[in-house]
């Protein structure tokens, strides 16, 4: 009797795997990060705000409010706008040197006329001159516009003219300068160049400034020769001048009452200044400190009134 073995067993089958932890299911499906498609390159400064995970914002603003076609368009126009590489210079943790174009080499300006009188003209003319170029200058002087011709812009034109020499040199370099050096001359150079120009410009500025200021000048001389002859009348007519002259008269007699000097019946009176060259013994004091002091506590009535008669006598002296 034949015997066969049994078959094996059949392997175990393979177990089956543990069930998921509870709300695995949910993470897995969600994001944890939200994806962008533009970082910064540098390392920047943070934005320290509470941040919400994808799970908390199921029916906030941040839901609701925007679509991903709508971020994508923004985020697209950020960077197109240059806004993020702007945000990555302004807020980087350590300072991006920004990419600055090599500046372009300037040329040296040309200077001919006096550094001084340079700056004068800078500051005295052209500052006051800007709204109008070197030409229309020029021909509102040939013009001689009266209303753009005032007193100061003449003073200062004739008192910073070019000398001859000056203008002798800014010809020679016009005549001979090539177009970059006529382009790098100074502003207050270019300026001297234009005007030079004009024949007679100094014999033309000062007639300028005459006609400017006839009428101012004839009218303060009217006032001056007034003021001249009131103060005059008020001196020929003072009592209390005389009065102060016969004092003047005596006390210098008193004193030279023993020389050639005294015994003066009248002085100069230009002699009156010589008051003030006599000292007192003691070196402390004047004869001028001397009449005064006694005019003052001897005679009141001519301290009270001189003052009054020579009023007019300071404008006369000006």
């Amino acid at each position: 009797m034949n015997s066969t073995a049994p078959p094996p067993p059949p392997p175990p089958s393979a177990p089956f795997p543990p069930p998921p932890a509870p709300g695995a299911i949910g993470m897995n499906a969600l994001a944890p990060r939200k994806q962008l498609k533009h970082m910064p390159g540098v390392k920047t400064r943070q934005l320290q705000w509470q941040k919400l995970n994808a799970n908390h914002i199921g029916s906030t603003v941040w839901k609701l409010g925007t679509s991903a076609e709508k971020e994508e368009e923004l985020e697209a126009l950020l960077d197109k706008e240059g806004i993020f590489n702007r945000m990555e210079q302004v807020f980087a943790q350590k300072v991006v040197a920004s990419k600055r174009a090599a500046p372009k080499e300037r040329r040296q300006e040309i200077s001919i006329i006096d550094s001084r009188k340079a700056y004068n003209i800078s500051i005295a003319v052209l500052a006051k001159c800007k709204h109008i170029s070197f030409k229309e200058f020029k021909k509102k002087i040939l013009a001689v516009d009266e209303k753009f011709c005032t007193e100061v812009l003449l003073k200062n034109l004739l008192v910073n003219a070019p000398s001859h020499d000056e203008m002798g040199k800014l010809s020679v370099f016009l005549k001979t300068a090539s177009e970059e050096d006529l382009a790098s001359l100074s502003k207050p150079d270019a300026f001297c160049a234009e005007i030079i120009s004009i024949d007679r410009f100094k014999e033309r500025i000062t007639n300028m400034l005459f006609v400017a200021t006839f009428n101012e000048r004839i009218t303060q001389l009217g006032k001056n020769m007034n003021n001249v002859m009131d103060a005059s009348t008020n001196l020929k007519e003072s009592q209390a001048v005389r009065e102060l002259l016969n004092i003047i008269l005596m006390i210098g007699n008193f004193l030279n009452g023993t020389n050639f000097q005294g015994g003066a019946f009248g002085v100069r009176i230009g002699s009156i200044n010589k008051l003030v060259d006599t000292r007192a013994s003691s070196n402390d004091t004047t004869l001028l400190h001397f009449v005064c002091t006694m005019i003052e506590e001897k005679f009141p009535s001519i301290n009270e009134t001189l003052l009054k008669d020579l009023e007019l006598c300071g404008e006369a002296c000006r």
